[in-house]
């Protein structure tokens, strides 16, 4: 039998788009379309320098035409495809609305004699795209701003910030942090009330520029951190390419190549961050997303390209920051030849069905316990209960909150906690930990926790596993002033029963049915104001189940040295690649003093050094996955020693 399906858009889908960043990056995306749009800086003014009411954004860039006024007011679309600019999804202008009352926007296009303005809050925006409305945009004389620049073309954002945002648009939070939301090629061209911003420390780069008949203007910012910066668990510091803009990262561009080409790069690519762009590549642009067509890997231009990092770029980069390639002697090779053998007489020729197994299952000697929430995110004055979950029979937990600023836990032993955050506590756009040992063991987990200035509507216990018969108190956070109560329910109803199924704390869930299930909340007066929650629950009886050992191996490949010498004076022996799942590459320092030093040994005291810095590389990045304690590490070490040599 036919059916009629209603089709529609969810609202709330939008709105948690446009409002998951802060206040700082949301003004950082207004900045990057400046950059965009040509502007060669980037002015912000504030009324006020602690709290402002106004905070005024101006580029002199292109402007916005009718082609931009109309990507400005429709959701992932953008005005940018093959033009000069790194093009957006047409989203990064919205990410402002979420902190502002209201946003006054200002924009003239060169040649034009009037001005386009219009002013747009949050709900208006929504209710247009939503409803497929017209918007009524208004011709105002130049000048009509007082901010306006003396520009053929420019855009002026005026924000009017909300009461609960004001202190993020304080100069001095401006001036000191908002260079860690940019690239650092834009950085000095950003100025607040005239001031330029604080340039991060410790950063050394260059650019570079230049101009190729096929692949046409070319210009690269390349630097190299002392430490590789994140933020929000997510990198921020890596090597992009794009079109006169960052479009994708290198790693993914790279993997898009032939074999023969992507062999051909220069290993000192997978050692910098930065941006590289290439005027040529705007025609394989894909739209708006962070990608290039497929012809474009295939084409003449992508082994121009590569041409031009083996012969141009990758001399500049190893001159700047001392990465040159060396070239191992006969007695090396005959080491490295012997380590591929032994492991070959161990395990076998590996293939590519070997990386990574179908099942992935624990660790072997590592107890069955962990913290629930895992991942969590809290603002100033919130609590928070974490639970060891699967606790060992008899089991004493040790908890430390030392790391997490203005953290205050009620307790320091047991198998649950209530960890507290300082109302007074100054924002810190940086993720921390909660750490929990089992004693006497040493053996620890630990719950990663981001402090955040704000948060929408959620439901905490946020996700975790528990067990039938499990009784389970939820609680609401960051609950809006006009939500007086919520109204509970869980999908499938047969997975289990709230006491009660209304209020704001302490909702008793009894787990009845294993499997997963969803927690929904709801304001029962505005049901566009509604949060959920994943939960797995499972029977009785897996708890007492062990998992069955994995066999941890380290395998040799012809490919697996990559030999590069490091020049520029650190004291590195040797530092890992990671290539996906279940593939990593090691880059050896062959000018290192340990590395000259065995190799004149003799070949078994080398080959020893050789299995020695494999293993340490591969046991740190399983102690960076796994949270494995010393003891296990030093248990695996010698096991993998034992089976190798």
């Amino acid at each position: 039998m036919d059916i009629q399906i209603q089709a529609g858009i969810d609202p709330n889908a939008i709105l948690r788009e446009v409002s998951r960043i802060a206040a700082l990056p949301a003004l950082a995306e207004l900045i990057d379309n400046a950059f965009d749009a040509g502007s060669l800086n980037c002015n912000i003014f504030t009324d006020h320098q602690r709290r402002p009411t106004r905070v005024v954004i101006i580029d002199t860039g292109t402007g916005m035409n009718n082609d931009g006024l109309t990507a400005f007011f429709n959701y992932g679309k953008s005005e940018w495809l093959t033009k000069r600019h790194k093009g957006r999804n047409g989203k990064g202008s919205k990410y402002m609305f979420y902190h502002a009352k209201e946003v006054s926007v200002v924009t003239k296009v060169s040649g034009e004699e009037q001005c386009k303005q219009f002013t747009v809050t949050l709900d208006y925006w929504l209710n247009k795209i939503l409803t497929r409305q017209t918007v009524a945009v208004k011709s105002v004389p130049a000048g009509s701003h007082s901010n306006e620049p003396k520009n053929e073309s420019f855009t002026v954002f005026d924000v009017t910030p909300h009461e609960n945002k004001r202190q993020f648009f304080s100069e001095d939070n401006l001036l000191d942090n908002l260079a860690g939301h940019l690239s650092p090629q834009f950085v000095d061209r950003v100025f607040v009330n005239g001031k330029a911003i604080k340039p991060l420390e410790n950063l050394s780069g260059f650019t570079f520029e230049s101009t190729d008949p096929t692949l046409g203007d070319i210009r690269a910012y390349i630097y190299h951190p002392e430490k590789i910066r994140y933020r929000e668990g997510m990198r921020i510091d890596d090597l992009r390419i794009g079109t006169i803009g960052p479009v994708m990262e290198f790693q993914g561009f790279v993997k898009g190549l032939p074999p023969a080409l992507r062999q051909r790069i220069p290993a000192c690519f997978h050692a910098v961050c930065g941006l590289i762009e290439v005027e040529g590549f705007n025609e394989w642009r894909e739209g708006a997303s962070r990608e290039f067509r497929d012809e474009l890997y295939l084409s003449s231009s992508a082994e121009v390209f590569i041409s031009f990092l083996e012969n141009v770029l990758g001399p500049q980069i190893s001159k700047e920051f001392g990465f040159t390639n060396a070239t191992i002697d006969d007695r090396a090779k005959k080491s490295f030849q012997s380590l591929r053998e032994l492991t070959e007489k161990r395990w076998g020729r590996i293939t590519d069905d070997q990386l990574v197994p179908e099942k992935p299952t624990r660790p072997r000697g590592l107890s069955a316990f962990s913290i629930s929430p895992f991942s969590i995110e809290m603002i100033p004055g919130e609590k928070q209960i974490f639970t060891v979950t699967r606790t060992p029979e008899g089991a004493t937990f040790e908890w430390d909150a030392s790391e997490i600023p203005g953290a205050k836990l009620d307790k320091t032993t047991g198998t649950s906690v209530e960890l507290s955050i300082d109302p007074s506590v100054a924002y810190h756009p940086d993720q921390y930990q909660l750490t929990c040992k089992l004693l006497p063991t040493g053996l620890f987990r630990r719950a990663h926790i981001k402090l955040a200035p704000y948060k929408e509507l959620a439901i905490v216990p946020r996700s975790g596993s528990y067990y039938v018969d499990d009784k389970i108190y939820f609680k609401a956070v960051n609950v809006p002033a006009g939500c007086q109560t919520l109204s509970w329910s869980v999908e499938p109803k047969s997975a289990g029963v709230f006491m009660k199924n209304s209020g704001l704390n302490n909702l008793a869930f009894a787990c009845k049915e294993p499997g997963k299930c969803v927690i929904l909340a709801a304001n029962p007066t505005n049901l566009l104001m509604k949060v959920q929650t994943e939960l797995y629950i499972h029977a009785k009886e897996l708890v007492k189940k062990k998992a069955e050992p994995t066999e941890d191996v380290i395998r040799i490949e012809d490919t697996v040295f990559i030999i590069q010498m490091l020049s520029d004076g650190r004291p590195l022996q040797a530092f890992r690649e990671e290539k996906g799942p279940g593939r990593v590459i090691l880059h050896i320092n062959v000018h290192h003093p340990r590395y000259v030093e065995t190799l004149q040994s003799g070949e078994s005291v080398f080959l020893e050094y050789l299995i020695h810095l494999a293993i340490s590389q591969y046991l740190s990045l399983l102690a960076q996955k796994r949270e494995m304690a010393d003891t296990e590490k030093e248990e695996l070490t010698g096991r993998l020693l034992a089976e190798m040599i």
